[in-house]
């Protein structure tokens, strides 16, 4: 060997293992890294126990981060149509003092939004976010919304922030519908949580219906309790209604029969089971993101 001479080495010599940390803020998905969802405080749980008033949402809610996952998720499977707005539908997850640039902050345009709520709409409106209604706008492409239940159907119960009744109106029209939640709200059985299943119903003689309600659901242990507001007065949607919040011992056996059998009540609204309306669920836990679909 000359003098000096040194071998090269194989040209698939295997190259030592490198720990490679996740992107501050970041964590891993199937998509590769994504938005972390920042820590959520005792103050930003939804839903209610018994005999307790529904807080509101805190500010700092891991639901904005979650939107953005879900956005990208979408985005990235499919181009927002050029020839007319890409409409979407949204509710009040984000707040008006959250303006700070997302991932994706620049690159999308041409966007509608579908409020669902009086104060969602109001922030939209404070951010400049264009927004239409179901009456300009009876197709959406995108519906992008949390859960409180989720069951491995991917059949959900929603509408412990009130606003039931127009989210399913919008949800239901829409082409796409993910749903954006944390493994906390996975459950083996639709009630499952111990918290609320909301119904909605007029306020004429509301207590009958919550009699009728409860009795339905007997033999579940379910429990049946008028939601108040702050003040200790009934809560009012928007829609000028009372909600009636079903507590259950143990799970729905059958969601769609007993979305039927709540629906057959005179003088109810709408009922918080929304069944087979979701195309997919994104699941944000510890360890990364989850997305589930049928």
């Amino acid at each position: 060997m000359p003098q000096g001479y040194m071998p090269s080495p194989p040209l698939h010599m295997p190259s030592p293992p490198v720990h490679m940390p996740s992107p501050q803020g970041y964590i891993p998905s199937p998509q590769g890294y994504i938005p972390s969802p920042p820590a959520e405080s005792s103050e930003s749980r939804e839903g209610a126990s018994p005999g307790t008033r529904l807080p509101h949402v805190a500010s700092n809610s891991a639901k904005t981060r979650f939107g953005q996952i879900a956005l990208h998720h979408t985005l990235v499977n499919r181009r927002a149509p050029t020839q007319k707005p890409f409409s979407v539908r949204f509710n009040g997850s984000f707040r008006g003092r959250q303006t700070r640039p997302t991932p994706f902050h620049g690159q999308l345009s041409n966007i509608i939004g579908i409020p669902t709520s009086k104060r969602t709409q109001e922030q939209a409106a404070s951010l400049n976010i264009p927004l239409s209604t179901l009456d300009s706008h009876p197709h959406i492409d995108l519906a992008i919304d949390g859960a409180d239940e989720v069951d491995p159907n991917l059949d959900l119960v929603k509408g412990r922030g009130g606003a039931l009744l127009r989210e399913k109106m919008v949800e239901a029209a829409s082409s796409s519908f993910i749903v954006v939640a944390d493994d906390s709200k996975l459950v083996s059985g639709l009630g499952g949580s111990g918290l609320a299943m909301p119904v909605e119903v007029v306020q004429f003689c509301w207590k009958y219906n919550l009699v009728r309600l409860q009795g339905l659901f007997k033999e579940l242990g379910c429990e049946a309790k008028l939601r108040l507001d702050g003040s200790e007065k009934p809560y009012v949607t928007d829609n000028g209604n009372y909600i009636v919040d079903l507590y259950f011992q143990n799970p729905i056996k059958d969601g769609f029969g007993a979305g039927k059998e709540i629906s057959a009540l005179e003088g109810v609204v709408e009922h918080g089971l929304f069944l087979g309306m979701a195309t997919s669920v994104i699941i944000a836990g510890k360890t990364g993101v989850e997305i589930m679909t049928k």
